[in-house]
């Protein structure tokens, strides 16, 4: 199939061709790439088996990530990747580098951005260190965002976009490097994670649609890991942007223009849909009682 060209995107700013067509030209576009494609056809139960974010966040660390996470919390930022550089063996777990992050986000919800910014930088580091373990490309992904997402809070734009940049490439490096789908596949609470960041910096910059965009990617995986605390920002979220649409300061890419015109599929002003699945109705590509068709 080709690929959808200017002359596409010029018939349907003509209204020769309505929206639906389109959205139906990209899902079987989308199909035809060959991750998106595996990713289709993937295993649907290893989601949560092999996840390696903590489903339980009250859950503790080991002992040794935790003595090692108490050496570097008395630490300044200069000291303390010094010594995660110096040493050999230690410093170098999948453990620590999620314990750096929860004390991240510990530190961000107090508003103690400075203190998230340095075990940030330590969770890069560390996470650098593990290279060749399972799920390492998919960690530093982790540790870029949420270096990212507190650059935003401290005002720095360029730096969170350039790190969430970062952080997506990692993801995609992890996809394509032999260690995705076929070995471990992404971490669901971690790609959750990564979209809602982007939305928070894209919603500053005013790119409301593509914002929108991450919030609805957002939605669907945090609602597959049954995380209701993300969930309930991530629909607060989604009903302010809809109101922002249009208004002074936004900017919106000419052409996903045709995503929030009245009557859309993705019309802002019907709210996001959340009818639960049909029973009647087995999955996408699972006929029901093994028939086929």
């Amino acid at each position: 199939m080709p690929h959808l060209g200017r002359h596409l995107w010029q018939a349907l700013e003509r209204g020769l061709v309505s929206p639906r067509v389109l959205m139906v030209l990209t899902l079987h576009h989308g199909l035809e790439c060959g991750h998106c494609t595996e990713e289709s056809w993937a295993p649907r139960d290893d989601v949560q088996e092999q996840a390696i974010w903590p489903r339980d966040d009250s859950r503790p660390v080991s002992v040794e990530a935790k003595g090692q996470l108490e050496e570097l919390s008395v630490l300044d930022l200069e000291e303390g990747l010094g010594k995660i550089q110096r040493a050999r063996t230690r410093f170098r777990s999948v453990p620590l580098t999620i314990a750096l992050v929860q004390e991240v986000r510990t530190c961000k919800g107090k508003g103690e951005l400075k203190e998230a910014h340095r075990f940030a930088a330590f969770a890069m580091a560390v996470a650098h260190r593990i290279h060749g373990i399972t799920h390492w490309r998919t960690l530093l992904s982790l540790a870029n965002a949420e270096a990212g997402d507190v650059a935003r809070r401290r005002g720095d734009r360029e730096q969170a976009a350039k790190l969430l940049h970062r952080a997506e490439g990692w993801a995609e490096g992890f996809r394509d490097s032999g260690e995705g789908a076929r070995v471990a596949p992404p971490d669901v609470l971690i790609e959750a994670t990564r979209a809602l960041y982007q939305s928070r910096l894209l919603t500053e910059y005013g790119e409301i649609v593509r914002a929108y965009m991450h919030l609805l990617m957002a939605h669907a995986l945090f609602r597959l890991a049954g995380r209701e605390e993300e969930l309930a920002e991530v629909k607060e979220r989604l009903q302010s942007l809809a109101g922002r649409v249009g208004e002074g300061g936004t900017r919106v890419d000419p052409r996903l223009e045709w995503l929030i015109q009245p009557g859309s599929p993705l019309d802002f002003s019907k709210g996001l849909d959340e009818e639960e699945p049909s029973e009647e109705h087995g999955s996408p590509g699972t006929p029901e009682d093994g028939k086929t068709s």
